[in-house]
C-alpha cells in the first residue's frame, strides 16, 4: 500500500458537492440576470444587503417555500450563495 503524507491538508473530499452544485446554479442564474460578478463590481453589494437577501430566502424556506419563484432554484441555495459572498467580502485581500 502506498504511503501518502496528507495529514493537516485541506479535506476537499468532505465538501458537500451536491449542495455546492445547487449554489453554482444560483451563481449562474445571477450571472445571466445581472452579469458576471456584478455583485462585487462598481462598489458592489454591501454585506448588509447580502445578509438581508439571505434572511429573506431563509424566511421563505422556513415558511415552507422550498423553491424561489423568480429563479426556480432552492431558497437555501440562494441563502448559501449570499453567505459565501459575505464571506468573500470579509476575507482579507490577497497580497
Amino acid at each position: 500500500m502506498a504511503i501518502k503524507n496528507d495529514q493537516g491538508k485541506d479535506r476537499w473530499d468532505l465538501l458537500q458537492w451536491k449542495a455546492i452544485q445547487d449554489v453554482v446554479k444560483v451563481a449562474s442564474y445571477g450571472s445571466v440576470k445581472y452579469g458576471d460578478n456584478n455583485w462585487k463590481q462598481d462598489g458592489g453589494l454591501s454585506a448588509a444587503r447580502l445578509f438581508a437577501a439571505t434572511m429573506r430566502h431563509i424566511n421563505a424556506w422556513q415558511k415552507g417555500e422550498v423553491v424561489d419563484t423568480g429563479s426556480g432554484l432552492s431558497h437555501l441555495a440562494h441563502a448559501a450563495w449570499n453567505m459565501l459572498a459575505i464571506l468573500e467580502l470579509d476575507l482579507p485581500a490577497p497580497k
